[in-house]
């Protein structure tokens, strides 16, 4: 059932993180020719922890799309199996937010 949900895809990388990755990737390019041997050091540190930042950004993503995609087929196998109960939770909160929409 796990494979009906994964149609709902998340959105792609972070804008920032991608931003990121792609400055410090372009610093590194540019300054490849011009490299001292402290700057070649400092470089290959900078890659490594580039590349180490990446794998786990997309570990973490895929991570979190599996468990969104277990928890949507819980739910949905919960609501099948129960559905009066499920039923009574829904109209619960819909009260619950009427009262709270209500206030003035």
């Amino acid at each position: 059932m796990a494979k009906k949900l994964q149609q709902y895809d998340l959105p792609e990388d972070n804008a920032d993180v991608q931003e990121l990755a792609d400055s410090l990737e372009a610093l590194l390019n540019s300054y490849g020719d011009d490299a001292k041997e402290g700057f070649d050091e400092a470089r290959s540190n900078a890659e490594r922890l580039l590349k180490k930042t990446r794998t786990t950004f997309n570990e973490g993503k895929k991570s979190l799309r599996e468990n969104l995609c277990d928890s949507g087929c819980q739910a949905t196998q919960w609501v099948q199996d129960n559905p009066a109960s499920a039923l009574g939770v829904t109209a619960a909160v819909g009260f619950v937010f009427g009262l709270l929409l209500s206030r003035k």
